[in-house]
């Protein structure tokens, strides 16, 4: 998978195998994961004009989901944040009305639960989870699914909306990373300042 520039488009290729060609490219993945997709040049191209994409710092974690056989325990209106070593945020999915039929909770480890632990098995990083959150279970678990999230949260920024080369742009990149603070509100105004740029470009 990556993509590639000619004097005129991009051609992206996918993990498939298929080639998917446009005038313009957006890339909206945390700032490792785009630049590995585009060729040599066009990183170097970006780090110059844009060094502080190689200072942007990502925190880890591990998202762990859990189905259970009944109601969780999990007070109204189903989201925690805690100020444990270990979990950091707590959610039931139902409550937040995300699903339907079964109790789903989602869990976030820290940061410091997640350095020491990126290649443990993801059984075992179930395994300990579900042993500190019994709690707000109060029911058997019937299905489990970690994620190992190493880009979970930038702990520093671009300090611009977004970066771009060409005029007008050809390529973008935005997200999270871009301004302060590291919530849902800052990729999605990142976005949208990309998209506008993109607009008044001419797509």
């Amino acid at each position: 998978m990556g993509a590639e520039r000619t004097s005129e488009v991009w051609r992206v290729r996918t993990e498939r195998g298929t080639t998917v060609q446009a005038k313009r490219l957006i890339l909206t993945a945390p700032l490792p994961q785009s630049l590995a997709l585009l060729p040599k040049d066009v990183r170097a191209e970006l780090t110059e004009r844009h060094p502080r994409i190689q200072e942007v710092v990502y925190e880890p974690c591990f998202a762990v989901l859990l189905l259970l056989d009944g109601p969780s325990a999990l007070p109204q209106p189903g989201g925690m944040r805690l100020d444990t070593p270990d979990i950091a945020w707590i959610a039931d999915n139902t409550m937040k009305g995300l699903n339907t039929g079964v109790s789903g909770l989602t869990i976030h480890t820290t940061c410091q639960f997640a350095e020491g632990r990126l290649e443990s098995p993801h059984d075992q990083i179930a395994n300990e989870i579900i042993a500190q959150s019994r709690r707000w279970l109060e029911r058997k678990v019937t299905r489990r699914q970690v994620h190992r999230w190493l880009y979970s949260k930038p702990v520093s920024f671009v300090g611009e909306p977004y970066v771009a080369l060409g005029n007008p742009p050809h390529l973008l990149l935005c997200g999270d990373c871009m301004l302060p603070p590291s919530r849902i509100e800052g990729a999605v105004l990142s976005g949208m300042a990309a998209a506008e740029a993109l607009l008044k470009g001419g797509v």
